[in-house]
């Protein structure tokens, strides 16, 4: 497997094709982030529920079962809340790192999952509020109709990956994802219902599984399921914001799959397969500023339009 780049728009089945690729060339990288988010999540659940379990306790001595409850769920609703706040900016990040990782490794940059951290912990804020965005219009949407809830989900899709990539803000994220996501609602739309497909999938098997095992080892296997299942997301969408670009007409870094030479042993000599596999013109990369997006001439050190610095020079 090598990266190169990519020539043509990809279709959905090859998104999501290229995404369990990579996926499988990269297994610890990508599932290392999401094992983590496990472990943070999992341990801050433990810690809430022995919290509201003591604090169940401490209200056993109220006489009125109503005062009772009414307490009890105050602080259970409380704590669950802070759970899922948790749970989300965890998640946030995780997802933040595969996207960098996915997207140096298509760059032919030098991935890096301490970079990825960096980059996302940087734009944590513009992903936390196009993320509250998102899901609220997601969620009053589907509310109202459903299908405009369908429609916000699809139309933003892509924030995420442009935060991350482009260091764009929350709002001009979920303006640029909309851009991106025009004429190509069907591709996004099959991607997508790919992958909730696949997840779908294997959690009815990991409950399937579930229910032939014996505490704890039940509780572990969802778990695991939901950490190898999870990079797959951020990935493939990934490759469909660069295939995105290419509708636009700009020319960017993509994944490519190298094929083996086909080679015919004997004893007498050795034959290659004929007739041989036509190789790719070079073509001269063009760059684009990482913050504003501005193309950049081939020897450019500083962004013509921002000023900021895109090509270390070299010292001696």
């Amino acid at each position: 497997m090598a990266f190169g780049p990519l020539r043509r728009e990809l279709s959905a089945t090859e998104i999501v094709n290229r995404a369990f690729g990579l996926y499988s060339y990269r297994f610890i990288q990508f599932v290392t982030p999401f094992f983590i988010a496990g472990l943070v999540n999992g341990a801050v659940k433990f810690s809430i529920e022995r919290i509201i379990i003591r604090v169940g306790f401490r209200f056993s001595s109220i006489t009125e079962p109503t005062q009772w409850l009414t307490n009890y769920l105050i602080y259970a609703v409380t704590l669950y809340s802070l759970l899922g706040v948790i749970k989300w900016i965890i998640n946030t990040l995780a997802s933040g790192v595969v996207i960098k990782y996915t997207s140096d490794l298509l760059e032919g940059k030098r991935a890096d999952l301490k970079e990825g951290f960096n980059s996302t912990f940087t734009n944590l804020g513009s992903l936390l509020v196009a993320g509250l965005i998102t899901s609220v219009l997601t969620v009053l949407g589907l509310i109202c109709m459903i299908l405009p809830g369908i429609i916000v989900l699809i139309i933003f899709s892509l924030t995420t990956p442009v935060i991350i990539i482009e260091g764009r803000g929350a709002l001009e994220s979920l303006r640029r994802s909309r851009t991106l996501v025009d004429r190509r609602w069907g591709k996004t739309i099959a991607v997508i219902a790919i992958i909730l497909l696949i997840t779908i999938t294997a959690n009815g098997v990991g409950e399937f599984i579930r229910g032939f095992l014996d505490y704890p080892i039940n509780q572990v296997i969802p778990i695991a399921i939901s950490i190898l299942i999870e990079p797959i997301y951020p990935i493939a969408l990934t490759h469909l914001y660069y295939s995105m670009l290419i509708k636009e007409g700009k020319p960017v870094e993509a994944v490519a799959y190298r094929q083996p030479r086909e080679r015919i042993e004997s004893p007498e000599r050795e034959w290659v397969s004929w007739p041989p596999r036509p190789q790719p013109t070079p073509q001269p990369r063009i760059t684009f500023c990482y913050y504003c997006g501005q193309r950049l001439p081939p020897d450019a050190i500083f962004c013509p339009r921002c000023g900021r610095r895109v090509r270390r020079t070299s010292t001696f």
